[in-house]
């Protein structure tokens, strides 16, 4: 679908900032992508600072350590950008990183998580809303992003939009 590369990030997500909060890797490394493609930034992360150069070029803007605290993510933020973070997408998906997201998410936002083990996690305080990832694009409202994503797979594969670094990839003739 020609229009569907504005469209990969989470769904129908259509805030201008984002915050994803520790990773798992191959996950991590598909949503930060996404968000770059979907012209989301800035794009806030934590993260092993080994790994700040790497995470840069996936489309990260600003990585910092993982064991910062709440308070002091919320201050690095804070000079990042005056804007409310509307968007926090927890890839770790544990209860430490369920808590920072929902505290730094400003009123009326998006969490985008698995399974919410957190203490005080309520759809709808605030406004708030939780947005569960769901990894099988055939159910539901998935299908159309789903089938639009696939569609291009292979496009943005071939053009490294997409950057599988450290996996492997066939390419099938079949394909």
């Amino acid at each position: 679908h020609p229009s569907s590369r504005g469209c990969y990030f989470c769904w129908s997500i259509r805030y201008v900032l984002t915050s994803v909060i520790r990773t798992i890797i191959s996950l991590y490394r598909l949503v930060l992508q996404f968000a770059k493609l979907s012209g989301f930034g800035p794009i806030i992360t934590t993260a092993s600072v080994k790994h700040a150069q790497f995470l840069k070029s996936l489309g990260a803007t600003h990585v910092y350590d993982r064991n910062i605290s709440t308070g002091d993510l919320s201050s690095e933020i804070a000079k990042v950008t005056a804007k409310p973070i509307k968007i926090v997408y927890d890839a770790a998906m544990t209860a430490e990183t369920n808590v920072m997201g929902w505290t730094l998410l400003a009123a009326d936002g998006q969490f985008i998580t698995g399974p919410i083990l957190g203490e005080g996690i309520t759809n709808g305080t605030d406004g708030k809303e939780i947005v569960q990832v769901v990894g099988d694009p055939h159910i539901g409202d998935q299908l159309e992003i789903g089938c639009a994503l696939y569609s291009r797979l292979g496009d943005l594969l071939a053009d490294e939009s997409i950057k599988v670094g450290g996996h492997t990839v066939d390419y099938l003739e079949s394909g």
